[in-house]
């Protein structure tokens, strides 16, 4: 028997040799340490030593736990985004819903000139926003130099 056809026979028949296979492998040295070195593989695959298993294991759960951690904050970023564009949305909605308010309706919608104490009114009012602007300004550009 030449050793290729011994190879193929342990290979093939997964160990369970016929006896000019087993005899084969009493004289030629290189069949012998191929089997020693199968056997070893294949005892090696079935039963993994207890250090590496524990190892694998301890790494496994770390990964999982560091994956689990990092989820959350995930989640709760999706859920502010989710939560942010319904507020967006529950606002446009209102918005377009209230009526506007009388003084608009009434500079929009009449086409008639206003009366000089309307005007004035409506004047004082817009320059009385201006002014605070102004001022909210100045104070907030003061309140930095501090």
């Amino acid at each position: 028997m030449k050793c290729q056809d011994f190879e193929k026979e342990y290979l093939l028949e997964d160990g369970n040799l016929s006896t000019e296979a087993r005899a084969h492998a009493q004289t030629c040295q290189s069949c012998r340490d191929m089997m020693q070195i199968m056997n070893l593989l294949s005892n090696a695959a079935r039963v993994p030593s207890p250090e590496l298993e524990r190892r694998t294991v301890h790494a496994a759960l770390s990964c999982m736990r560091s994956q689990k951690a990092s989820r959350w904050p995930a989640r709760i970023q999706a859920s502010l985004y989710a939560a942010a564009a319904a507020l967006i949305l529950l606002l446009g909605v209102i918005s377009l819903q209230m009526p506007s308010s009388p003084e608009t309706q009434a500079v929009a919608v009449t086409s008639e000139p206003l009366s000089d104490p309307d005007a004035l009114w409506y004047l004082n009012r817009k320059e009385t926003s201006s002014e605070l602007d102004e001022l909210e300004l100045e104070l907030a550009l003061y309140a930095n130099l501090l």
